[in-house]
């Protein structure tokens, strides 16, 4: 893991961005990671069309803490239809890099969040890590 990366990593969990239960929420979201046993849930504001207010709690680990912060700077202010094309690629592009084995520490927050627009819209659809992960 490049040095910059793990400092990104370090910032963001050190302050995380969001990291609390938000009080009248549009929406909530919940997902588990069966692979380390992370359990978080989301909560989304939302206005017309855009999410704009996201917060996060739970049982989680340093690197969901993280990736579930760094994602505050990109759905903050996003639109839904955009939101729920988003892989974790998103992220990626900004130096926010997980190995392998701690991708889905990084996707966790998203699949909530996707899943939560999904029963929102009252689509029948609910989204996997497989459809997040790159």
């Amino acid at each position: 893991m490049r040095q910059e990366n793990k400092a990104l990593i370090e910032e963001y969990y050190r302050h995380p961005q969001g990291y609390h239960v938000m009080d009248n929420p549009t929406v909530i979201g919940h997902e588990g990671n069966p692979v380390c046993g992370d359990d978080i849930t989301v909560y989304l504001r939302l206005e017309d069309d855009i999410i704009v207010d996201y917060s996060f709690s739970g049982d989680i680990s340093m690197h969901t803490i993280a990736a579930s912060s760094f994602w505050y700077e990109f759905l903050v202010d996003a639109k839904i239809e955009e939101v729920l094309t988003w892989t974790d690629t998103v992220i990626q592009q900004e130096w926010f890099i997980l190995s392998e084995r701690r991708k889905r520490a990084g996707a966790i927050a998203l699949v909530a969040v996707r899943n939560a627009l999904h029963e929102r819209r009252e689509d029948g659809l609910k989204d996997t890590f497989d459809d997040v992960l790159t």
